[in-house]
């Protein structure tokens, strides 16, 4: 990572320095060879000025030694003038007699190009179309019947070419280019060091981070990762993992609790199958005990698939996983089916249920789960209240939400062992299992409740235990 982070730094910064290379050479470029347009224009222009139209004719009042440039020996410059078209008034003496190129069209603006010169060098050439002033001195020139806009210039079109080597020039750019181009390596090398040391740096507590977390192993979903000294930018990262973490540990831990819980209340049915199984095949001419284990068997198939129904769903409330269906149901209807079926399956009627529930009392909540807790609150307080004992059931509204109480005496519960009611296979004999009773009822609810947002709690004051169940009447 570290290389590929370096790497592109390192091709993001070359192609500005790119960029802003050749945009700087562009410039220096016109700006030089403008300056050096401007110094043989000037020359041109001189040579412009002297060619007049005289009495004679048209001429050019030409001093070599007012212009050296064009008589020495070593790198002279040239110029060549025409007259009406294809005439050739003057030329340099460094041309030998040759000829400088030349556009054959007119143009009211001067145009300069790159050109080879007469003697094979690299140059550059300015040419400009004019008309050849009149000699004011000259009296019978001004006396000719001329028009208003030939007063001062002839009518007769003329075009002279300048040109001169630009060696001075190329050099000066060439140097300019060669040295850019070594500050560019310089300072790129500069930054590729300066890059390989941040982000070498930079990137050091990601890199312990890293080494943290590939230490960790099953076992070690308890600890936490904590990187002293470490930047502000991982913090939030290193967050991020510990909840994961955290929620990784809590999923194994449910793993594991299921497969014990599984193990621990299945294991005494299995014995008791196991039992009957070698008890028929001993004697199994005893048709009366036969029909008799096979009620057992059934009864012991459907406490193990209860058993295994609520741990699987206990399972997927704690992994927030249980799906729910919200609608409105009337709570006083829910609460009498419930102890219609408790009753039903008890073989007495030694204890009562009082309930105080308004008619029309309706609750927006998934009913299915609703029927579950008040199932389990209703079996759980028959089973701590003694015989002939009351147990009753409250519902009300405020504005904070419901809450609906169930009450019952409980004299064989001591002051603490509300606390741990909601503990997983709690019996206050401390027996996992009754026969009847797998001990998840009130575990199951509390996370059936927290499921749909609501609270269930218990509170034991003067041997009467109360279970409360309280929330919003409506889904958030």
């Amino acid at each position: 990572m570290r290389r590929r982070l370096t790497a592109a730094l390192l091709i993001g910064t070359g192609l500005l320095v790119f960029i802003d290379l050749w945009g700087e050479d562009q410039l220096v470029r016109r700006g030089w060879e403008g300056q050096f347009d401007s110094r043989i224009l000037a020359q041109a222009r001189a040579l412009v000025t002297l060619t007049k139209t005289e009495a004679e004719g048209i001429e050019l009042d030409f001093d070599d030694q007012a212009m050296p440039q064009f008589e020495r020996a070593e790198r002279p410059d040239f110029f060549q003038i025409w007259i009406e078209g294809d005439t050739v008034l003057e030329r340099s003496r460094s041309l030998h007699g040759m000829d400088l190129e030349r556009r054959g069209d007119r143009s009211t603006e001067p145009r300069f190009r790159d050109v080879e010169l007469p003697d094979g060098r690299h140059g550059r050439s300015v040419q400009i179309d004019f008309y050849p002033q009149i000699d004011s001195a000259d009296k019978t020139i001004l006396n000719r019947d001329f028009e208003p806009r030939t007063l001062l210039h002839s009518t007769t079109p003329a075009t002279l070419v300048l040109a001169t080597d630009r060696l001075d020039l190329d050099r000066t750019l060439d140097t300019f280019q060669w040295t850019a181009v070594l500050m560019s390596v310089v300072s790129m090398t500069a930054m590729a060091i300066m890059f390989l040391l941040v982000v070498g740096g930079e990137l050091k507590p990601l890199e312990r981070l890293g080494e943290a977390v590939g230490r960790l192993g099953v076992d070690d979903l308890g600890q936490r990762l904590q990187l002293p000294n470490s930047r502000s930018e991982l913090e939030p990262l290193i967050d991020k993992l510990n909840d994961l973490l955290a929620r990784l540990e809590g999923s194994f831990q449910r793993e594991r609790r299921f497969s014990s819980d599984v193990a621990h209340e299945l294991r005494t049915p299995v014995a008791e199958l196991r039992s009957l199984a070698e008890v028929a095949r001993r004697w199994p001419e005893d048709r009366v005990a036969t029909a008799a284990y096979f009620d057992d068997i059934q009864a012991i198939s459907q406490r193990m698939e209860r058993v295994i129904g609520n741990l699987l769903t206990l399972t997927r409330c704690e992994a927030g996983v249980e799906s729910l269906h919200w609608e409105t149901v009337d709570v006083a209807s829910v609460v009498a089916q419930s102890w219609s079926r408790f009753s039903g399956l008890r073989t007495d009627s030694d204890r009562r249920l009082e309930t105080s529930i308004a008619t029309g009392s309706t609750l927006e909540t998934d009913a299915a789960k609703l029927r579950m807790i008040v199932d389990n609150l209703l079996e759980n307080a028959a089973r701590y209240c003694p015989v002939g004992g009351s147990i009753s059931c409250s519902y009300q509204v405020d504005e904070e939400g419901f809450s609906l109480q169930v009450k019952n005496p409980a004299p064989n519960l001591a002051p603490g062992d509300q606390e741990r009611l909601f503990d997983r296979f709690w019996r206050k004999d401390l027996s996992r299992s009754d026969g009847m009773h797998s001990g998840l009822g009130l575990t199951l609810s509390q996370a059936l409740a927290q499921e749909m947002g609501y609270t269930l709690a218990a509170d034991l004051r003067n041997d009467l235990l109360t279970v409360s169940l309280s929330g919003p009447t409506r889904r958030a």
